[in-house]
C-alpha cells in the first residue's frame, strides 16, 4: 500500500500505452482474450502475497483497458484520482457495486476507477468478510448490524483473513466474461455436438460487413462475367463480320478491275480483215488503193482492188481496259490537230482536240488529240506497247497529274 497514488498513476499510464499500441478494436479484443485466459487459470491458492498483488494489478489493467475501449481515451484522461476516504465511504461504494446482478457486471464496475479506488473497495468487502458474489440484502444487513467490524484493529484482521477468498471470487467472476467465452467456445461447442447430433449448425459471421463492400464485390463479379460473355460470344461474331466485309471488298475490287468482257488476255496477233464491224485505230495512214491507167484502147481497163488490210485490235477497248490518257500526235496549229483527229475518227475512234497548256506535264502551245479519260485499271503495259506500235504517244495519269511515261 506504500506510494499508492504513484502506483495508480503508473498503472493508468501503462493502460493508456497498451491502448495506443492496439491499432483496432479487434486487436484490443484479442489482447483481452489472451490476458483474461491467463488470469482465469492462475492458481491463486499456491501463490505468495507478492504474486497475488501482481495478479491483481494485471486484472486491473485488463478491466481498465476493457472500460477504455468502451468509453474512449478522453474519459480516462479527465477522471480524477481517488481521494483518501474512510471505511464507511468504501462500504457505500460497495453497495453501488452489489446492485448489479451479474458477477461479470460487478467486476467491471469494480475496475472502472483507478487502482487506488479498486483497493479501497476490495478492502471494504474484505472487512465485512464478503466476496463479490454476496447479495446486496445480506451485505446491507451486515453493514447495519455489525458495527465492530469498522474498528481499525478488527478491520485490518478481517481484511487480511478474507483477502484470498475475495481474490478467488474475482477469478470466478472473470471466468464468466463474454470475452473469455469467445476463446473457449469452439471446444465446448464441439463437445456439445458430440453429445447432441441434432444441434444447430454454426452461424458464421458474414464475409462482407457493410453494404458498400457488397455492392463493390458483386459489381466486380458481374463485370467479370459480362466480359467473359463478350469474349466468348461477341468476339467471334465480330471477327466473322470483319472477314466477310474484307472478302466482299476484295471481290468488288477484283470485279471492277477486270470486267468480264475484257477478262481475256490481249491477242498476240491482229484479227483478220474480214471483221470490219469493229472500229479500228492506227496512227499509220491507211493505204490508198492504186488504180491502173487505162490504155488508149477501146477495151475498158479493169479496176484493181487493193490488198485487204488486216484490222487491228480496237483501241477504244484497250483504252477502257487500261485506264489512262491516250494522246495522238501534237501540232502547233489547231487545223493540223483537227486533221489528225479526223483521220482517227475515220478509224472508228472518238478523239478530242485539246489545247495542251490546259494539261500539266505537256509542252505548252500545242494542240493534243485526247482519246479518253478512264479510271486506272490493269493491262497498262500491254496497252502502251500496242499503242506505241501504232505510232500513238501515250501519257500515264497518276493521282490526277499527266506526266510523261
Amino acid at each position: 500500500m506504500r506510494n499508492l497514488p504513484d502506483t495508480s498513476n503508473a498503472l493508468d499510464a501503462e493502460v493508456l500505452a497498451q491502448y495506443r499500441r492496439c491499432t483496432s478494436a479487434h486487436e484490443v479484443e484479442r489482447w483481452l482474450n489472451e490476458e483474461f485466459t491467463q488470469l482465469a487459470h492462475t492458481p491463486l491458492e499456491t501463490t505468495s502475497s507478492l504474486q497475488q498483488e501482481d495478479w491483481l494489478k494485471r486484472l486491473f489493467i485488463s478491466l481498465r483497458l476493457y472500460r477504455l475501449a468502451q468509453v474512449g481515451e478522453t474519459a480516462l484522461m479527465v477522471q480524477s484520482p481517488a481521494s483518501p476516504r474512510s471505511n464507511q465511504a468504501g462500504q457505500v461504494e460497495v453497495l453501488d457495486i452489489l446492485v448489479e446482478q451479474d458477477d461479470w457486471a460487478r467486476l467491471c464496475v469494480l475496475g472502472a476507477g483507478t487502482y487506488e479506488m479498486l483497493l479501497h473497495r476490495l478492502r471494504a468487502l474484505a472487512m465485512m468478510e464478503s466476496t463479490l458474489t454476496i447479495s446486496w440484502a445480506e451485505y446491507v444487513t451486515r453493514f447495519c448490524t455489525e458495527h465492530e467490524r469498522f474498528s481499525e484493529p478488527q478491520a485490518s484482521v478481517n481484511a487480511e483473513r478474507n483477502w484470498l477468498p475475495l481474490l478467488l471470487s474475482l477469478r470466478n467472476a472473470l471466468k464468466t466474461s463474454p470475452l473469455l467465452k469467445k476463446v473457449v467456445a469452439p471446444i465446448a461447442h464441439k463437445v456439445e455436438r458430440r453429445a447432441r447430433p441434432s444441434s444447430k449448425q454454426i452461424q458464421y459471421p458474414p464475409v462482407f460487413a457493410s453494404w458498400p463492400e457488397r455492392i463493390v464485390s458483386f459489381g466486380c463479379a458481374f463485370g467479370i462475367v459480362l466480359v467473359g460473355f463478350a469474349i466468348v460470344f461477341i468476339s467471334p461474331a465480330w471477327y466473322v463480320t470483319q472477314i466477310k466485309q474484307t472478302t466482299q471488298v476484295r471481290a468488288a475490287r477484283s470485279t471492277s478491275a477486270v470486267p468480264p468482257t475484257f477478262a481475256s488476255p490481249l491477242p498476240t496477233e491482229l484479227p483478220t480483215a474480214q471483221d470490219t464491224s469493229t472500229p479500228v485505230a492506227s496512227a499509220a495512214p491507211i493505204a490508198t488503193p492504186s488504180v491502173a491507167t487505162p490504155m488508149p484502147t477501146a477495151t475498158p481497163t479493169p479496176t484493181v482492188t487493193p490488198a485487204p488490210v488486216p484490222t487491228p485490235t480496237p483501241v477504244e477497248a484497250l483504252v477502257e481496259r487500261a485506264g489512262f490518257f491516250v494522246i495522238g500526235m501534237a501540232a502547233r496549229e489547231e487545223a493540223n490537230a483537227q486533221a489528225e483527229a479526223q483521220k482517227h475518227r475515220a478509224e472508228g475512234l472518238n478523239p478530242r482536240v485539246v489545247y495542251s497548256s490546259k494539261w500539266s506535264g505537256l509542252t505548252p502551245n500545242y494542240y493534243q488529240v485526247v482519246y479518253g479519260i478512264f479510271a486506272n485499271r490493269s493491262g497498262t503495259t500491254a496497252l502502251r506497247k500496242e499503242l506505241e506500235q501504232r505510232g500513238i504517244k501515250t501519257y500515264v495519269m497518276h493521282s490526277g497529274q499527266r506526266v510523261r511515261p
